[in-house]
């Protein structure tokens, strides 16, 4: 039997997916065919109508899973509540959708950023979060697919810095019957120090001059909210995507040694999605030291 996986997203042509997913395959000599969509017209504006009906298309066309990264996640989830399809909790609450596939006939949304997070920091880099105090800087859409896993890993506290207060006070009371989650600004980020610091915010990669200034003045208060010799830092992206926030991290006293990227954020949640799809569990840790080589 011949499987089908796609990614979506717009832009897509950077996505690690395709081989990563290839790779997963290869461990269980499944037969299975990986590659990349891009829904828009341009490849640069999003496009909510086409990416629904790409999606559509695929499964019509005997697609198996999918994942779907930015900007579609919130209109995956749409598209499967249409198709009066079935949303995981985390899915539910991230209000998110990162992967889609189908069972017994019927369309399956998921959200396995935060189980990917939590696997890369628990497992890969052996950091168990119960019991730590947290700080999420942004609150947007990559901030909720992660909130819930990251509460049910009982930290000590969980803070949420954005530029604005409304989001994390919104996000607060929304995962309040996961956990407790403290609302914060870029301006004031307490007086507590932190054991993990995970950036979420596209400020790097999007940013203008002005805004990166900004911004990293504001996160060089940190100084003196850290432990040097044990606090980590972690940038959901991967890459040169992730330099920015990590260049920061080292400014404000956190070893190099204990700042991490989201490559294996990255191949774990494909895992999750795997595992999803064919019900078996992917050895990551050889996928990880590929993806970084560039293979």
């Amino acid at each position: 039997m011949k499987y089908k996986y796609l990614v979506f997203g717009t832009p897509i042509e950077h996505s690690k997916s395709p081989f990563i997913h290839t790779q997963f395959a290869d461990q269980f000599n499944i037969d299975q065919n990986n590659d990349r969509k891009n829904p828009a017209k341009d490849l640069k504006t999003k496009d909510a109508a086409a990416f629904k009906e790409d999606v559509e298309n695929f499964f019509t066309n005997s697609g198996t899973y999918c994942n779907v990264t930015l900007p579609y996640k919130s209109d995956a989830c749409d598209l499967v509540l249409a198709k009066k399809g079935k949303l995981s909790e985390r899915a539910q609450l991230a209000q998110a959708v990162n992967t889609i596939f189908m069972k017994d006939g019927k369309w399956h949304g998921d959200n396995t950023d935060g189980v990917g997070l939590l696997r890369d920091l628990e497992i890969n880099h052996k950091l168990p979060l119960k019991g730590k105090n947290i700080l999420i800087i942004s609150a947007g859409g990559a901030t909720q697919g992660i909130l819930q896993p990251l509460l049910k890993a009982q930290p000590q506290s969980l803070v949420l810095a954005n530029r604005t207060p409304e989001t994390p006070q919104k996000l607060a009371q929304h995962f309040s019957t996961i956990g407790k989650i403290t609302p914060s600004t870029l301006d004031d980020f307490g007086d507590q120090k932190f054991d993990v610091i995970i950036h979420a915010s596209s400020v790097g990669t999007k940013g203008s001059d002005a805004d990166k200034a900004k911004f990293k003045q504001q996160l060089l208060k940190l100084k003196g909210l850290i432990d040097p010799k044990t606090t980590i830092a972690y940038d959901l992206s991967y890459g040169k995507s992730a330099d920015f926030f990590l260049q920061i991290a080292a400014e404000i006293g956190i070893q190099k040694s204990k700042c991490f990227d989201g490559l294996g954020m990255l191949v774990e949640q494909a895992a999750e999605a795997f595992w999803l799809a064919h019900g078996e569990r992917p050895n990551t840790a050889a996928v990880i030291a590929d993806a970084r080589a560039g293979k």
